[in-house]
């Protein structure tokens, strides 16, 4: 499929790969498929110039149509407005590119493409070079954010949305499906989905002690465990062409089947009518059509807009079971992150944009037979989840968190992981500063 042919690409090819998380690559994989898992967290900065500046690739490759993070897309068009290559990669003809930046479009899947690189597959060995390139600096810094998220959500009494993201990807059995609802579950999956583990656990934990608040360096040195054609994935080229790293190259297959251990499990998303309409009867669907088990993160009005999805399970007993999450905040919690909270009273915003729900979700899903579970803390969303898993049938597992915390919670996760990821990039040039300087004093002596 097309995961896989991104992640044969990633090896052919040495460049950074940032997955959307709506590609497969980051939900029930191992680091062995590449990817960054957090690029959305690379790019925080106070300051976007001074920083992206110093991440700026020579080259994107954008694998798919347009991806989740608002942030990672204004990177990509930051970056060409300031001379990067863009290459668009998608079988269809539609542009996908509003502000028309894209320089090169190829209709084609990631499978042709990556017939076309493998005839250049010499080249590629023969310009390889330092093992400390863009793509390593990436990966290192991935694996920071990913032990500070950990640290900093572990640090958190309450359970936040979040934590349910994470955990849920973490979690989430071989041989299933995910399917994610809009607004906030699927911009939380995306941000926080798949904790890496690490390539390079000393390094990494040398890198960890240095940069990660308290809380953290106790994790650094123990790493947790933890159908896609129009998969969406960015290929971010060296952001030096002469320190651009092809990275250890193996055996590569040209027919886009890897182990669903390294590409990850089956991910969709669907937009609906009004954004949150039809997702739970469309899960179903995916559910059906996939011929496995899948498990739906959905919030409570999305939840609420599609109740009469509740009797197509009832009556789909005999399709594959749907686990769905249901994050009840009571309310629009999407709308707290906008500019309209700020600009009129809380009664007014309450009404019109939360809009609090008080419904019995529980009492909805026993009308309709179907099981439920009631979660307010992490160790109960573990257990709840692995019994929702086990018992072979649609069920409901209910996530009861604080929408009037939420924002300041992904405040504060996001200033954690900023902070650390910017101490890492300046411990990593340094040592990379000193390796070349010690390579040159070598060089000299030898002459």
């Amino acid at each position: 499929g097309a995961a896989a042919a991104a992640v044969q690409l990633v090896a052919a090819l040495g460049f950074a790969v940032g997955a959307d998380v709506s590609s497969g690559l980051r939900v029930g994989s191992s680091s062995g498929s590449g990817v960054l898992h957090h690029l959305d967290n690379l790019l925080l900065a106070d300051d976007n110039d001074s920083w992206w500046i110093k991440l700026q690739p020579d080259v994107i490759v954008q694998i798919g149509p347009r991806v989740t993070s608002k942030r990672v897309n204004q990177f990509m068009e930051w970056s060409a407005m300031r001379g990067t290559p863009w290459c668009f990669v998608h079988p269809g003809p539609e542009r996908h590119d509003a502000n028309h930046l894209v320089n090169c479009q190829l209709s084609m899947t990631p499978q042709q493409l990556l017939q076309i690189v493998m005839i250049g597959s010499s080249w590629q060995q023969s310009h390889g070079s330092s093992s400390r390139g863009y793509t390593d600096l990436l990966n290192r810094l991935d694996e920071v954010a990913s032990l500070q998220i950990d640290a900093s959500l572990a640090a958190i009494s309450q359970l936040s949305e979040m934590a349910v993201a994470r955990q849920l990807s973490d979690q989430i059995p071989a041989g299933s499906g995910l399917f994610l609802g809009n607004s906030m579950p699927i911009r939380d999956m995306d941000m926080y989905a798949g904790s890496r583990r690490l390539c390079n656990p000393v390094a990494a934990a040398d890198v960890a002690v240095t940069t990660i608040t308290p809380n953290a360096a106790a994790a650094a040195t123990s790493p947790s465990s933890s159908g896609d054609p129009g998969a969406s994935s960015s290929s971010l080229g060296s952001g030096s062409s002469s320190s651009r790293s092809a990275g250890p190259r193996s055996e590569i297959s040209t027919t886009g089947s890897l182990p669903e251990t390294i590409v990850g499990v089956p991910v969709a998303a669907n937009r609906g009518a009004s954004g949150i309409d039809g997702v739970l009867s469309t899960a179903a669907g995916f559910a059906s059509g996939l011929k496995r088990p899948v498990t739906l993160i959905i919030g409570d009005l999305s939840f609420l807009h599609d109740v009469n999805g509740l009797s197509l399970l009832r009556a789909g007993e005999m399709s594959p079971p749907l686990t769905v999450v249901l994050i009840n905040n009571k309310g629009g919690g999407i709308f707290s992150f906008l500019p309209v909270a700020g600009a009129v009273g809380r009664e007014a915003f309450e009404r019109l944009w939360g809009t609090p729900q008080n419904v019995d979700l529980e009492g909805l899903c026993r009308a309709h037979g179907i099981p439920h579970q009631r979660v307010t803390s992490s160790a109960d969303l573990s257990t709840a989840l692995t019994n929702a898993w086990g018992i072979n049938r649609h069920s409901v597992v209910e996530v009861i968190t604080d929408r009037s915390q939420n924002l300041a919670l992904h405040k504060q996760l996001q200033a954690d992981v900023q902070s650390a990821v910017h101490k890492a990039f300046d411990l990593l040039t340094g040592l990379l500063v000193r390796d070349c300087v010690w390579q040159q004093q070598q060089q000299q002596q030898q002459q």
